[in-house]
C-alpha cells in the first residue's frame, strides 16, 4: 500500500508540473509534517478547521504550519482552503490547498504555492501532499503526518 502510494504521488506530480516541459528550472521542494486539524468554529453552515503544525522542507527548513479550511456542511463544498509555512527567521510561504479523500484516513493534498514574504516574496510552484490521519477524517480533533513533493520558483 505504500509503496502504491508513493507511486500516485510522482505520477500525479509529473502531471502538475507543465512548466519543466517548457524548460524553465525549478527548485525541488520536498518534506515532512506532522500536525493538528481543529474546529474553530461552526456558525450554520460553515464549519471553519484551524490547522497547527510543524515540519521541514527544501528550500524552507524547519518551520511551523498554520491554515484554514472552511466548509460548507450541507453541500459540502470547501469554500476556503489556505496554509502558510514560517520559517525560523520569519519569512512566510502561502499556498492554496485542494484535497481528495483516498480512504477515511488518507488525503492526496495539491498545493499551489502562491506567493509568500521576505526570501518567498513572488514565490510559485505546485506540490503533492499524502497526509494520513490517526482517526478518520472526519474526526476533529485529529492528529496526522506527512509527507509531500513538488516544486518552487522564487
Amino acid at each position: 500500500m505504500k509503496h502504491q502510494l508513493i507511486a500516485l504521488l510522482v505520477v500525479a506530480l509529473i502531471t502538475i508540473c507543465p512548466e519543466i516541459a517548457r524548460g524553465q528550472h525549478p527548485l525541488p521542494y520536498l518534506g515532512y509534517e506532522s500536525g493538528i486539524n481543529v474546529q474553530e468554529d461552526f456558525t450554520f453552515p460553515c464549519l471553519t478547521i484551524g490547522i497547527q503544525a510543524q515540519g521541514w522542507a527544501t528550500q524552507v527548513g524547519n518551520y511551523d504550519g498554520e491554515g484554514t479550511i472552511m466548509i460548507d456542511v450541507v453541500t459540502g463544498e470547501v469554500l476556503l482552503a489556505q496554509y502558510t509555512s514560517t520559517d525560523r527567521n520569519g519569512n512566510q510561504l502561502y499556498a492554496d490547498l485542494e484535497s481528495t479523500v483516498i480512504n477515511d484516513t488518507t488525503l492526496l493534498v495539491e498545493g499551489t504555492i502562491t506567493g509568500g514574504t521576505g526570501r518567498f516574496a513572488g514565490a510559485s510552484g505546485e506540490y503533492l501532499f499524502l497526509l494520513k490521519y490517526d482517526q478518520p477524517s472526519s474526526v476533529l480533533p485529529n492528529t496526522y503526518d506527512g509527507i509531500f513533493a513538488g516544486h518552487i520558483w522564487r
